[in-house]
């Protein structure tokens, strides 16, 4: 006790010492926060991306690295595995129009370019290339008559369409990942994180009421995002999903499939759907038992075809229409 009554004269008599200790716990306290403030900022970072591929030194284990899905990626693999596929099988194929858009895109302009190059060569601008079975059959003469019996090797519909399909996804002519949802989750994958960080690491705990409020914020962004897409949808699309076949009317099957942005929505009310007809009498015959006897269910489908209908937020529409070329 005595030694402790004579610390405690003696800082009393001492300001000076008093003051200079005062500096050292505020300085100490100022280290303390300063690095769980630089490491919070690092945490954050990271989701922002801002340290995206650097190791951050020191305070434990560095921050993870967040991969976040993004409709970009998942578009990606929905083509790629379109340009794979070796053969399908048709539920519905319009056979006059897959037959005349596959001429259109690949019958026409070869059989017109072979006539010219022939024609050409008989004619004398190009010599010495002329095939000997042309040679012989067209004798220096018109080919006009001859080339009236060219006959193309024949070509499968299932084969015409996949080679078409192929071409057009090569080529950016039909809109892909219609049925995705992931296109802009990066603000809540950063939301749930930091407050991750905050509940874990510095035990802060965040009111529910305002946690919630920021989600469903967050996921009305997101599905903005998306709704803005489905809006502006025109031309050839092609979906892929698990769609319900109902019945509709007027001999047609009537398949829908739920997008999974409604999970986003903050107004439960609205179902943003995808759907097509196809008449009952076009459904190929191997599968026409297995269409009727899945009324109410969902099968895994994928859709070729022309937007009708897309969403329109004004009339309150929430289904894209499709108009299907190829069902399979």
């Amino acid at each position: 006790m005595d030694i402790v009554s004579d610390i405690a004269k003696w800082f009393s008599s001492s300001p000076s010492i008093r003051l200079t200790l005062m500096f050292i716990v505020l300085g100490l306290f100022a280290i303390f926060l300063s690095r769980i403030l630089i490491k919070l900022f690092i945490e954050v970072g990271y989701l922002r991306g801002s340290y995206r591929g650097r190791t951050p030194v020191g305070w434990g284990e560095p921050a993870k690295l967040i991969k976040t899905p993004s409709s970009e990626d998942g578009i990606e693999k929905i083509r790629e595995r379109l340009l794979n596929i070796p053969n399908i099988s048709f539920h519905y194929a319009d056979k006059d129009n897959i037959t005349n858009y596959y001429n259109d895109y690949f019958r026409e302009p070869t059989v017109e370019n072979f006539v010219k190059e022939a024609t050409s060569e008989i004619s004398g601008d190009l010599k010495g290339n002329i095939p000997k079975f042309l040679e012989a059959k067209a004798g220096g003469k018109n080919l006009t008559k001859w080339i009236s019996t060219i006959k193309l090797p024949d070509t499968s519909l299932n084969g015409m369409f996949l080679r078409y399909q192929r071409e057009i996804i090569n080529n950016n002519q039909v809109i892909l990942g219609l049925e995705i949802a992931d296109v802009e989750l990066s603000d809540m994958t950063e939301f749930e994180k930091l407050v991750d960080i905050l509940e874990k690491d510095f035990d802060f705990k965040i009111d529910t009421k305002a946690l919630d409020k920021g989600r469903t914020k967050l996921k009305g962004k997101t599905a903005e995002q998306t709704i803005s897409k489905l809006e502006d949808a025109s031309g050839w699309v092609l979906v892929e999903g698990n769609f319900q076949i109902s019945v509709a009317k007027e001999g047609f099957y009537k398949c829908t499939y739920s997008h999974p942005i409604n999970s986003y929505l903050p107004d439960s009310n609205k179902d943003i759907t995808i759907s097509f007809l196809i008449p009952k009498n076009g459904i190929e015959p191997h599968v026409a038992g297995n269409y009727l006897e899945s009324i109410d269910r969902e099968i895994p489908l994928t859709v070729y075809g022309k937007v009708w209908q897309p969403l329109n937020k004004k009339q309150d529409i929430w289904e894209l229409q499709i108009t299907p070329l190829a069902v399979y």
